[in-house]
């Protein structure tokens, strides 16, 4: 009996990709499967994606990317955080592409004698990675006179998912104005996240989502017809009384105030069931809301369950689909003072990924 594991149900990434393909029109969609495809497992959803038609895919780090070639993605590869010298060999052996942002990047480049496809990165307001704007020309010019085919140039958004905000328009426009004199057949320019797909004018020739991919939704309107494609479950330990006065689990920072039916479930911290969540979170048991009590722990927490009256081995579900009741990443996100993209990423390697709807 598998008693943690994560169902990804592929056929909800395959209609988030269609929908976002069909509101991108003409811009093609890039499947962003970094960090393991945000938890969701990069090979199996690449290979997914792969069979929607997806041609274009973009990771964080080289290894990623050798992972994901060895796996059969035929289609380009972007390694978007660049590349160090140790790993330029690998670029070309698995025909790679990667970012150019800084000029020390360039400069090792042109010092190892490296040739393979780029794509320039300038910086138009995140202050993150990339050169300035103006700095643009002599970064063109430097790489293809060093023998560098340069396929596309990029930045990234800042406040694309607060629709209405100034900085949209204006990172937008500083990226088209920058980008003109370079645009020509083939030549790819991109700027677009998730957010971007829906607040953006212009998407340029790729448009980059990710937690969109996956079923999250980065704004407070959830209007978009989006589906989650993980569910987080796991199984009841056991089931015991506890009785008026009695502390739950470490420090007693719950103390029942009455007799209760508590479940200790096989799920904690190192699962990437976040201790933040620790008595303000609540699970699905035999599809009803049980809240969860008593600090979270390593391996287990405990729940409230004393209007359901589960027995050991019963399924839980942390968060995702129940009998038709739903708990969304998101609202542990709320819980726990971050995003969506941090719960999904968190979930321990140790959790299983079991894959339906292949």
């Amino acid at each position: 009996m598998k008693t943690i594991f994560c169902e990804i149900h592929l056929p909800h990434i395959r209609h988030n990709f269609r929908l976002l393909q069909q509101r991108a029109g003409h811009t093609r969609i890039v499947g962003v499967v970094k960090a393991d495809a945000y938890g969701h497992g990069d090979v199996p959803v690449a290979l997914c994606l792969q069979s929607e038609g997806c041609t274009h895919f973009a990771v964080a780090r080289v290894h990623e990317g050798i992972k994901l070639r060895k796996a059969g993605i035929h289609g380009d590869i972007l390694i978007m955080s660049g590349s160090f010298p140790n790993e330029f060999a690998a670029l070309r052996e698995f025909n790679l592409t990667t970012v150019v942002y800084c000029e020390e990047n360039i400069e090792e480049m042109v010092r190892e004698g490296i040739s393979v496809p780029v794509h320039i990165k300038i910086d138009t307001g995140m202050n993150r990675l990339g050169f300035r704007p103006d700095r643009l020309p002599w970064v063109y010019r430097t790489l293809t006179e060093a023998g560098f085919a340069v396929r596309g140039i990029m930045t990234h958004m800042a406040c694309a998912d607060e629709p209405g905000s100034p900085t949209i328009g204006a990172q937008e426009n500083l990226f088209y104005r920058s980008l003109e004199p370079y645009f020509q057949e083939g030549m790819l320019g991109h700027l677009s996240n998730s957010a971007g797909i829906f607040t953006l004018d212009n998407l340029g020739s790729l448009a980059r989502p990710g937690i969109m991919l996956y079923g999250g939704n980065p704004f407070a309107d959830k209007t978009v017809d989006l589906r989650p494609a993980m569910t987080f479950k796991t199984k009841i330990l056991q089931v015991k009384r506890v009785f008026p006065g009695e502390g739950i689990s470490y420090g007693h920072s719950f103390v029942a105030d009455r007799e209760m039916l508590v479940a200790t479930v096989a799920a904690g911290y190192a699962d990437g069931y976040s201790r933040l969540l620790s008595n303000k979170a609540r699970v699905l048991v035999n599809g009803q809301y049980a809240p969860q009590v008593g600090r979270v722990c390593m391996d287990m927490s405990m729940v409230d369950v004393t209007h359901i009256q589960p027995a050991r081995g019963d399924e839980v579900v942390l968060f995702g689909e129940q009998r038709g009741q739903c708990i969304y990443a998101s609202e542990l996100a709320e819980l726990m003072g971050t995003i969506d993209y941090e719960v999904f990423c968190g979930i321990s390697p140790r959790v299983k990924r079991i894959y339906t709807g292949a």
